[in-house]
């Protein structure tokens, strides 16, 4: 009699414990922004010694790069690639270096979540901006006197 009950409540738990909820796909939109009052060059190292298949983006006054993600059950936090360097030259003559290290030139980094700005749209939308500013420019013409 046991037996039987054993099985009888094995053969109900068993299909319950295998139909968990999938996680939800995240959404995740990425936004590089040019507010600054001078051309920037993106140039992205992707891990390895630079060549031809780095990314390079052109940013004029008030234009943007945006790139999204969509992960099921994980937030994809910045930035939205891989990578150590990563180059921003303005006006074609002035360039600063950013690292993901922590000790580096620059004051904030590309490639450092912390340097980001984020927010939660909805439970499954998220947005992360990067804001490229005249104080940008200025802090890589003091590093390069």
């Amino acid at each position: 009699m046991i037996k039987i009950r054993t099985i009888v409540f094995l053969a109900i738990l068993l299909p319950l414990g295998s139909c968990w909820p999938e996680p939800m796909t995240v959404n995740t939109a990425f936004y590089i922004i040019n507010n600054s009052s001078h051309s920037i060059e993106l140039i992205v190292y992707l891990r390895k010694p630079p060549n031809e298949t780095d990314s390079v983006w052109n940013l004029n006054t008030g234009e943007h790069i945006n790139s999204s993600f969509s992960i099921r059950g994980e937030i994809a936090s910045p930035p939205p690639f891989p990578s150590d360097s990563a180059k921003i030259i303005y006006d074609d003559s002035i360039f600063m270096m950013h690292y993901r290290l922590a000790v580096q030139p620059a004051s904030r980094s590309i490639l450092i979540e912390d340097s980001w700005s984020g927010e939660e749209i909805d439970q499954y939308k998220y947005k992360w901006e990067y804001i490229f500013s005249d104080a940008d420019y200025l802090e890589a013409l003091e590093i390069l006197k």
